[in-house]
């Protein structure tokens, strides 16, 4: 039987939304995401030839290449070479949205969340049997003298004898949402990490910024590419300074140093950047803290709970320069009132308990020593991987799909790091948090074992 040519099949899914609007960049933009939301076009499908489109269409082929840039800057789609223009396996639409996360199956162990171990977060039904708490209308004060007393200790080296001005928001996301919208308008240029924090870049592209990748090593970010990103005009900088994700990189002394250098000679030809700190899993991390917003006078840095206290918290502190800071809660009164009281009691007493605070000094060292176990018995394996700091590792690979799904095959399920890169090579990466030592040795031999099959690649 036959069912046509993918060029047929393509033209088919494009014609199911076809509208007059589509002859414009726009219209062929908004075409295709509805295509792509509407399941029509689904992960690693090939998208119509610009040339093929736009006879299509009758555009000329620079419509059609102003809507396929802009579909690559909202994450939507990616080029490869000899192949085309293809859909993500995740994307603005499919990954970032609160959809529910992809199922486990049974027998097969999940090293793809990203997620801390659950055994290792305090039981919050202590704190809330604990709790007395008095209804509130709307005439809250939005920070409780608790939450007062509590971000100077959360923030400390943070401050570092700067002023203490901060606020909360709802996680690390939102706290990145809000610093946008203090700070940055469409079209800005935002360098970022490569590879970095999917969901993070996924919510700028959401913005209409432009997003700038930087390569980086276990150092951070490498500092000439840094160095000439600064100087063709960013307007922001995204970072981690310790765990980052996906690859585990901690600023040392001497790169934070060097990439300060940049930053200060930036400002003095009056070009310097938005910094946007995301150091995530502060609480739980025993890499020391150094950072690059005392090279910028406009800075936030954000320090979520979520991996230390447990995800469903919801929960950052935020400190920032006075102007940042009073934007977002002039942004936060406007949009969303306040944060909920009763979920700042709850923070308050987690963050005042004696027992959290040794079990969360016991994650710390724990992920620490599963992270470290699995790099070297990677090694043993002669398997090369990263991951200094933080939860995750990750593990070049020649074909990540092959890869992941022989991992299936022997039990786990990893997770592929198209979403996490831009320029950079294929990978894999693996949150040991969870794991047992047993665990931890059987996943190393089976990656072994999958390089063997030549899925992988020994990097």
């Amino acid at each position: 039987m036959y069912h046509g040519t993918a060029s047929d099949q393509s033209g088919e899914k494009m014609a199911r939304s076809q509208t007059d609007a589509a002859v414009t960049a726009a219209g062929i933009f908004q075409e295709i995401e509805q295509a792509i939301i509407h399941g029509d076009y689904r992960p690693g499908d090939v998208l119509p030839s610009i040339r093929e489109l736009a006879t299509r269409r009758h555009v000329s082929p620079a419509t059609v290449a102003a809507a396929f840039r802009r579909l690559a800057e909202r994450g939507l789609t990616y080029v490869e070479r000899g192949v085309g223009t293809k859909v993500r396996a995740e994307t603005l639409l499919s990954d970032s949205l609160g959809r529910a996360p992809l199922p486990v199956m049974n027998g097969i162990v999940d090293v793809a969340s990203g997620a801390p171990d659950p055994a290792l977060l305090p039981d919050p039904n202590l704190s809330l049997h604990r709790l007395s708490v008095a209804k509130a209308l709307y005439n809250v004060e939005p920070l409780l003298p608790g939450i007062r007393e509590q971000a100077p200790n959360v923030m400390a080296d943070v401050f570092n004898s700067r002023p203490e001005h901060f606020t909360i928001a709802g996680g690390a996301l939102e706290s990145i949402a809000d610093a946008v919208a203090a700070r940055l308008r469409p079209g800005d240029r935002v360098i970022v990490e490569d590879p970095g924090f999917a969901a993070a870049t996924s919510l700028l592209r959401s913005h209409a910024l432009i997003l700038v990748p930087v390569s980086i090593d276990d150092e951070g970010f490498e500092v000439d590419p840094f160095a000439e990103a600064i100087k063709h005009g960013a307007k922001a900088v995204l970072y981690s300074p310790r765990a980052q994700n996906p690859r585990g990189s901690t600023l040392t002394a001497q790169r934070a140093s060097d990439l300060r250098t940049v930053l200060n000679e930036a400002s003095k030809r009056g070009k310097s950047p938005f910094i946007i700190e995301n150091d995530h899993a502060s609480l739980i991390c025993d890499a020391p803290y150094l950072s690059l917003t005392e090279s910028s006078d406009s800075w936030l840095s954000t320090r979520s709970l979520s991996k230390s206290h447990g995800p469903d918290l919801r929960f950052a502190f935020v400190a920032g320069d006075e102007l940042t800071i009073e934007r977002i809660q002039r942004h936060q009164a406007l949009n969303r009132g306040w944060i909920s009281t009763i979920l700042q009691h709850l923070v308050v007493d987690l963050l005042s308990n004696p027992d959290v605070e040794r079990l969360t000094k016991q994650a710390t060292a724990e992920y620490n020593r599963r992270r470290a176990r699995l790099v070297e018995t990677l090694a043993t394996h002669g398997v090369k991987s990263y991951g200094h700091s933080g939860l995750n590792v990750l593990v070049p690979v020649d074909d990540e799909a092959a890869t992941s799904n022989t991992l299936m095959g022997y039990g786990w399920q990893a997770r592929s790091g198209q979403a996490y890169r831009h320029a950079r090579g294929p990978f894999i990466r693996l949150t040991p948090a969870a794991l047992t030592n047993d665990q931890i040795d059987a996943l190393a031999l089976n990656i072994s074992d999958a390089f063997r099959t030549k899925t992988g690649s020994y990097r």
